[in-house]
């Protein structure tokens, strides 16, 4: 008898459902769905905005829970930027509030309080969390390009229990690099901005007949370098390059920042950079200078000198003011970058820049 009751409620549990499902009542079923927007192909100093949004019913769900992980072999993979001072700065920026869990807890170091990009030094993770929300529904992430390559992001979401993943392959290309001149009649100073570049290639074109000393060309890490080492107190990134002397006997002067073991110290000279015995009208100096790195060229002689340093240009680096890191560099022609009247020369008549993103391939890029 009591296998005859099992079976009879059986029968009465399939004859209800067909019921129901007969008159409409059957449990309903749901679709839910994961979709991503952003750019196939950016160029690298470029943002990338990456939106997920999820569905149900093709309804976009407030309150979900989304995780953006980098693959592995992507460009921009936190994991793959540490320990390259070139590329851990500025790696990623949330445009809406996301709460932090223990999982996302390298992003602390680039989340002020402002949600702006700060320095990213010691992360090893490679994924993070943000929540759907606003009056889109959007979970919104976005990184500035560092360098080229390809990254892959996962971005997964459970949404009542059903987990949904997409990917995103995004495509950084080399940016055609800006450039900009400028005709000089005498003393001129610049302020360079490095933002989302890496770096700073000059063509300095002098004219013989009126190169006269002291003073030919200051550039520096501070807005008051102004030559022959150290500056008026502003950064411990003040390190600087000189040209310097009268008449043709000019020499090129490298001066280390705070951090070396001797502040101001000469680093590296370049000795007769325009040597008499030539019939030369227009010199062509070409100069190239990146975080820890500086290269100079004599086109007219081909002598050159490159120095690799972590004690000069520092683009981003440590400094002991606290809020002083940036991302500028300082020229002055003629003259020193903190103009003073008795520290000036003649003789740069075209100053020529370009912002680049890598060191090499080619060497030299302005005409």
């Amino acid at each position: 008898m009591k296998e005859i009751k099992i079976v009879g409620s059986l029968m009465i549990s399939v004859l209800l459902f067909s019921i129901l499902s007969f008159l409409g009542c059957a449990p309903e079923e749901h679709t839910y769905s994961l979709s991503l927007s952003f750019p196939m192909e950016t160029n690298i100093s470029n943002r990338c905005e990456l939106v997920a949004t999820a569905t149900e019913d093709g309804t976009p769900v407030s309150g979900v829970t989304v995780r953006f992980e980098f693959a592995e072999d992507s460009c921009h993979n936190p994991k793959n930027l540490v320990g390259n001072e070139s590329y851990e700065r500025e790696v990623c920026q949330w445009l809406e509030t996301c709460p932090l869990t223990s999982e996302a807890e390298y992003l602390r170091a680039l989340i002020s309080a402002c949600w702006k990009r700060e320095k990213v030094y010691s992360n090893s993770s490679n994924y993070v969390y943000c929540t759907t929300g606003g009056n889109s529904c959007e979970a919104k992430f976005a990184y500035w390009g560092m360098k080229p390559g390809t990254d892959t992001i996962v971005v997964s979401a459970n949404v009542s229990g059903y987990e949904l993943e997409s990917t995103a392959t995004i495509t950084w290309l080399p940016h055609v690099s800006p450039s900009s001149s400028s005709d000089l009649n005498g003393p001129e100073i610049h302020t360079i901005d490095m933002t989302g570049y890496e770096v700073l290639e000059m063509k300095i074109e002098i004219a013989d007949a009126q190169l006269e000393g002291p003073w030919l060309l200051n550039i520096g890490n501070s807005p008051s370098n102004d030559g022959a080492g150290g500056d008026g107190g502003d950064f411990s990134n003040d390190s600087e390059l000189d040209i310097t002397g009268d008449g043709h006997n000019f020499t090129l002067q490298l001066y280390a920042n705070e951090y070396f073991s001797t502040p101001g110290a000469v680093l590296a000279n370049f000795t007769d950079l325009f040597p008499t015995a030539t019939n030369t009208t227009t010199w062509i100096l070409r100069v190239k200078i990146a975080d820890q790195k500086m290269c100079v060229l004599n086109e007219n002689t081909g002598a050159s000198i490159d120095v690799t340093s972590q004690y000069i240009f520092r683009l981003g680096g440590p400094d002991a003011e606290a809020g002083q890191n940036d991302f500028i560099y300082y020229t002055a022609f003629n003259c020193v970058i903190s103009w003073n009247s008795d520290r000036t020369g003649s003789g740069v008549t075209k100053v020529t820049f370009m912002w680049r993103s890598t060191w090499d391939n080619p060497s030299w890029e302005i005409p």
